[in-house]
């Protein structure tokens, strides 16, 4: 028969990313009881949620050219997404008469419209300060 301790030690994760997604989470709770409507501290608390996601995501990346990407990308899905959040705005408009093109065309439009003003900012930051970071890393670690 095995024995069972009689203390245990202290709880640890084997999965650091398991911590900033639960991280993010709070944060968001935290964001959504705020009020994210027309709230500062409430966007920054969505922001904070979105980056601590989006470092879940990259928590292993050592190379500065990835974070240069993930930078490119968010910067690029904006203008996409901006774009994208007209399109469909408009679509919707012409399509008033048809009950489920119009619904369809809403809400694409705010899927787009959200993931280019919550999304993409956030995961520029994440990029830009990720590639001084290890590429400051990788020039020390040279030297």
């Amino acid at each position: 028969m095995v024995e069972q301790p009689d203390e245990y030690g202290p709880l640890t994760f084997k999965n650091p990313g398991f911590g900033l997604v639960a991280l993010g989470a709070l944060v968001f709770v935290a964001a959504l009881a705020v009020g994210i409507p027309d709230n500062l501290p409430g966007i920054a608390l969505l922001f904070g949620a979105i980056i601590c996601w989006t470092l879940a995501v990259v928590r292993r990346w050592s190379r500065p050219k990835s974070f240069l990407w993930l930078a490119l990308g968010a910067a690029v899905g904006f203008l996409v997404f901006a774009v994208l959040h007209n399109v469909f705005y408009g679509l919707g408009q012409m399509a008033a008469d048809r009950p489920f093109l119009h619904g369809l065309c809403e809400v694409l439009h705010v899927v787009s419209f959200l993931l280019a003003i919550l999304v993409a900012p956030p995961v520029l930051v994440v990029g830009l300060v990720g590639r001084l970071v290890s590429g400051w890393r990788q020039k020390r670690s040279r030297n």
